[in-house]
């Protein structure tokens, strides 16, 4: 109910500044302008980090932003634990992981599919050269998770080339602290969220103007497909493949990460 009072008094204030222009904001308005304890407290039982609603109150976030953060179904799968109760104000550790217990993560717990490796001597030979590189999945089957249906292979970043730069927290499983390999189940996965991505940016040439458009735009659009891979096979960059284990070659990888989703077509 406070809450629900709190963005009337934000709604009339608004509308009494778009309506009049600037006010001489009275003392006892600014309480009800932004972020205080009741809220602060009620985001950090819906799932929000202490960090992230201190972020969000120092920001003078006013009391519109926490009733949408509120409003957010913070849902996740059954096997995910995380929680903020060892989380302070200045720091979150929710994400932290312990390397000697790591365990890569399958789409479905009772899987056991094998992993694919990536081929840690073309990631380094690609890096030492100054290049990006860049995994190659192609889909060799029907898509079945019970099979092994995809093979990968190390590429390097051309220009033009389309592809999908993948971000995400080890916490949720994706990171291997072994090597540089994925479970069969989790590449189908990602191959298939990126070729949808990829397919649904796709420029197709269409050409309105003139009594010649629609032959025209057969021709651009023929041309267009034979051009296109055939292999329906997808680029992405995931750390966890890309980023060998070798210190000073991983080094070289982690600096040219900015690089990597400067030049990404999409992010997933």
């Amino acid at each position: 109910m406070c809450l629900a009072i709190q963005l009337a008094c934000h709604a009339l204030w608004s509308i009494a500044i778009k309506r009049d222009g600037p006010q001489a904001q009275p003392a006892y308005v600014r309480p009800w302008m932004f972020i205080g304890a009741n809220e602060s407290e009620q985001m950090v039982k819906d799932g929000w980090g202490p960090l992230d609603v201190e972020k969000c109150r120092m920001a003078g976030g006013e009391v519109d932003t926490p009733s949408y953060l509120l409003q957010l179904v913070r849902t996740k799968p059954g096997w995910n634990k995380i929680t903020h109760e060892s989380c302070k104000k200045t720091e979150c550790v929710a994400n932290n992981i312990d390397e000697s217990s790591y365990m890569t993560r399958h789409v479905q717990e009772d899987c056991s599919c094998s992993h694919l490796q990536a081929d840690v001597e073309q990631l380094h030979t690609i890096l030492q050269d100054g290049g990006i590189p860049l995994v190659m999945i192609t889909s060799s089957g029907e898509g079945n998770l019970d099979n092994e249906s995809l093979k990968i292979e190390i590429v390097r970043r051309r220009a033009g080339k389309r592809y999908v730069a993948i971000s995400h927290v080890w916490s949720d499983g994706l990171g291997n602290t072994e090597g540089n390999s994925l479970p069969s189940c989790q590449l189908q996965l990602l191959y298939e969220q990126a070729r949808h991505l990829l397919s649904d940016m796709e420029y197709v040439p269409r050409y309105d103007n003139g009594p010649f458009g629609p032959l025209h735009t057969g021709a651009a659009r023929l041309a267009h497909y034979a051009a296109r891979r055939g292999d329906g096979s997808v680029l992405v960059w995931i750390d966890t493949l890309c980023i060998p284990h070798q210190r000073d070659v991983r080094s070289l990888a982690i600096q040219r990460i900015r690089d990597v989703y400067v030049g990404g077509q999409c992010k997933l």
